[in-house]
């Protein structure tokens, strides 16, 4: 029962992967969440949230306009994503979906819901908590139908990455055209995995279960109110602890009181908003909603034990085997991608390959979407020297010294669209209080922030990892960063 990266022998585990790495013959228990997707600020996300946003715009507006025709057929394109192998099903890949005869439950779900009706239901994250016969899984195949195209362009570009063969020509239906607002069918690029057309997910959207969850929100926070309100009023419920004197209800009581059910959660959410509201901001508050999933939370969906500090100590060991000069160039190269995936995730994601800019007239060794929540990579984001949304990263496995050239290189990447920071990494810096200094002179005459890494460093922020001090490497970088601008 291989895993992606073994039926095509990358020849790395996930932990060095930006897509989860799932098995070819059956589904993994993840999700891909729509309201986690919602709560990044980035150019993946922002690009999902276009098609989620304009599909749900397009299906509420012919089901408040009446046009059940339309609105059935619109929803009758949410078909089983087999593609993906994330979900419940047992057999190889294969997902729910709401084909059939669930896609026209799914038509009435929402013409009947109070939240649909009133415009309570505003995206569709929000799907699990008022609307009757969609969980998780249902949730999670109806997000990946929509987003199927982003989905495709990411599949492309970690082919890409990671030397994948693609086929050409591969028929992919329904996929959600967001300037027609309509269901389309074409031709792609794409890997084939046991005859079938695969599309990789990346490990930043997926979650163990849904962020927004009816029975959490319903236990905590609508019952938790709820109690308040009766002891606000003296009611029968009202119990007094003799030892404390506190009034409290008994949460089985108000169960039996507040029945659960959708409807119910929504006629509540409807009179009293500001729980709803509190309830989504406790998440979008958070960094990231409940947070991306760590390496060994998806490994630990396979039963596979994952040692992040014995994996950081082997790490390091690979790195200074590789030796530097020309004829290992790949090697290290591709080496530092796996690095720096293991290294700098969730705040690091998206990598590309030798990703083209200004028109293909210059290339970059790895560029990556700058996702981080906090630490330094988001303080880099606020900075107005700085502004990195993306975050090219060039390698040089030299034996010499890098010097001024390659840093005009770097700082020559630099753009008002991708952002002023960048990472040039490399084996070794003999002088490195001069380097860091040039770094300095290029930041000060406003050509923006550029991070030295070399093997060195890097063993530093390794042995960090190994002795399970996370804070470290974020205090490292901040006073490597801080050594640059100040």
């Amino acid at each position: 029962m291989p895993k992606v990266s073994e039926f095509f022998r990358l020849g790395v585990t996930q932990p060095r992967l930006d897509f989860v790495d799932t098995h070819s013959e059956r589904d993994i228990l993840l999700f891909v969440d729509p309201y986690a997707i919602s709560l990044k600020s980035n150019f993946w996300s922002d690009q999902c949230m276009d098609h989620i946003n304009s599909f749900f715009q397009t299906s509420i507006d012919l089901i408040h306009a009446g046009d059940e025709d339309a609105a059935k057929a619109v929803l009758s394109n949410l078909k089983e994503p087999k593609e993906t192998g994330l979900g419940y099903g047992t057999s190889a890949r294969r997902g729910r979906g709401v084909s059939g005869g669930k896609a026209i439950d799914l038509y009435y779900s929402l013409s009947q819901s109070r939240a649909a009706k009133t415009g309570l239901l505003t995206d569709l994250g929000e799907f699990d908590l008022f609307i009757e016969g969609i969980g998780p899984d249902g949730l999670s195949d109806i997000t990946t139908n929509i987003i199927k195209r982003p989905l495709i362009e990411y599949t492309q570009k970690q082919c890409e990455l990671w030397n994948i063969p693609m086929r050409d020509d591969v028929a992919i239906p329904r996929i959600w055209n967001v300037a027609r607002g309509e269901w389309e069918s074409g031709h792609y690029r794409l890997p084939i995995l046991d005859g079938a057309p695969l599309l990789l997910i990346p490990k930043s959207s997926v979650r163990r279960q849904m962020t927004l969850n009816s029975q959490e929100f319903y236990s905590d926070f609508v019952l938790d109110y709820l109690e308040q309100e009766e002891i606000r009023r003296g009611s029968a419920l009202v119990q007094t602890i003799k030892s404390s004197g506190r009034r409290k209800v008994l949460k089985k009581d108000l169960k039996q009181k507040y029945q659960f059910s959708k409807d119910f959660l929504a006629q509540f959410a409807q009179a009293t908003p500001d729980v709803l509201t509190r309830y989504k901001n406790f998440y979008r508050d958070l960094p990231g909603g409940i947070g991306s999933l760590s390496d060994g939370d998806i490994l630990d969906r396979f039963s596979e034990h994952f040692d992040p500090r014995a994996f950081a100590k082997a790490m390091k060991v690979e790195l200074n085997a590789i030796p530097a000069g020309p004829d290992a160039a790949n090697i290290y190269h591709r080496f530092m991608i796996g690095l720096f995936e293991f290294v700098f995730y969730p705040n690091f994601i998206y990598p590309i390959l030798e990703a083209e800019i200004d028109e293909g007239r210059k290339r970059i060794d790895i560029l990556y979407t700058n996702a981080a929540a906090h630490g330094v990579f988001h303080r880099l984001q606020a900075l107005p020297q700085s502004g990195s949304h993306l975050i090219p990263v060039e390698c040089k496995n030299y034996t010499r010294e890098i010097k001024n050239p390659e840093l005009d290189q770097i700082a020559g990447r630099f753009s008002r669209e991708r952002g002023f920071f960048g990472i040039i990494c490399c084996r070794n810096l003999d002088d490195k209080d001069r380097f860091i200094a040039r770094c300095r002179d290029t930041a000060q005459s406003g050509r923006g922030i550029v991070l030295p890494l070399d093997d060195a460093d890097l063993d530093i922020i390794l042995d960090h990892l190994a002795e399970n001090r996370v804070v470290s490497v974020d205090e490292f970088l901040n006073r490597r960063i801080t050594e640059i601008i100040s």
